[in-house]
């Protein structure tokens, strides 16, 4: 009578049935909805990670470009015979003389000379103060010292291509890091290389019994080894004028997916190629540490996906070749010549 006069009417118990009821998926909707968005994240992960590759390899890119433009500062300020020139790939000062012999692998690489055009002035610096004598000599040998110690501790920004890991592996399948006896760490390495041409190392000193042969100027690369001892480092630039097919066809640094020491030159850290080992060791191969000479033949490799290979002209530009080039055209903008020459040894 109460509920009557103050208008309020008990509801019926089917309705309060239906508001007991859950809202809510069904096992067999739940199973197609997780179906759906699995399908949804196979399709969209390889587009993920086309876009990563994509921004890492324009990273590359960059990587090459200041190291090109930092060569080019290089150039300006380092003359021989009225020609800017680039660096040697690896020195070692006493004076104004070259101290490299025919086998001074333990000698300054080519990074120690653009630093200060890649705005790294206080890194060189601190390697300068590290090294014998403060002006880059003889630091290396039984006791390496503050400058090795450095070196180790230091990451360069432009040093590493970003698509580079420890564990990378070969167009083979085979890791770069424990066939070609490389390092794991970004700190202390490098992943580009300098160009000498198709020429055992001993053979590109500026100063050597074979520097004036034919055959041997035909075969030079981008860079110089290095000078003799005795000789003038000046006489080791390479200057512009003897790119006979024009800076613009001469590949200056390439991708090698064998991170080494930045700062100290071995014979694995110069890139070169030979036609008669390219077919043994085609590009984006690793060659095994057990061969030491043949380090001297490391062509172009990379992290990259589908055989690209990140390289910088004598112009400061930048390309992405591909390892199945053919030899003929890796070979010809491997050399500062216009001739070929298909066997040089």
């Amino acid at each position: 009578m109460c509920h009557s006069v103050l208008g309020f009417r008990p509801p019926a118990i089917s309705s309060l049935k239906s508001h007991e009821k859950r809202a809510g998926f069904t096992l067999i909707e739940l199973l197609v909805v997780i179906a759906i968005i699995g399908v949804l994240v196979g399709l969209l992960l390889p587009a993920v990670q086309q876009a990563r590759e994509a921004a890492r390899s324009n990273s590359c890119g960059n990587n090459l470009k200041q190291m090109g433009l930092a060569l080019h500062g290089f150039a300006d300020v380092n003359t021989y015979r009225g020609d800017n020139g680039f660096p040697t790939a690896a020195k070692l000062l006493n004076g104004s003389t070259s101290a490299l012999t025919a086998s001074g692998i333990q000698a300054y690489t080519w990074v120690i000379d653009i630093l200060p055009f890649g705005e790294q002035v206080n890194l060189y610096d601190q390697m300068k103060s590290a090294s014998g004598g403060g002006n880059f000599q003889a630091p290396f040998g039984a006791t390496k010292g503050a400058a090795d110690a450095l070196g180790n501790a230091s990451e360069l920004s432009f040093g590493t291509c970003p698509s580079w890991t420890p564990d990378v592996k070969d167009i083979n399948g085979v890791n770069f890091r424990t066939e070609s006896n490389g390092r794991g760490d970004r700190k202390g390495s490098i992943t580009y290389r300098a160009n000498i041409g198709m020429q055992y190392w001993g053979n590109s000193l500026v100063g050597g019994t074979n520097w004036d042969k034919p055959w041997m100027q035909k075969a030079t690369g981008a860079m110089n080894m290095g000078v003799l001892s005795g000789g003038s480092q000046n006489a080791g630039l390479t200057c512009f004028r003897e790119f006979k097919d024009g800076l613009t066809q001469v590949i200056l640094l390439a991708e090698n997916a064998s991170a080494q020491q930045w700062w100290l030159n071995q014979h694995r850290v110069i890139s070169w190629t030979n036609a008669t080992v390219l077919g043994t060791y085609p590009l984006g191969t690793a060659v095994t540490p057990n061969a030491k000479w043949k380090r001297n033949y490391h062509g172009a490799s990379s992290a990259h996906p589908a055989g690209l290979i990140g390289t910088a002209y004598a112009d400061g530009s930048v390309k992405f070749l591909n390892t199945n080039i053919g030899e003929d055209a890796y070979i010809a903008q491997v050399r500062r010549a216009s001739e070929a020459v298909k066997d040089t040894q």
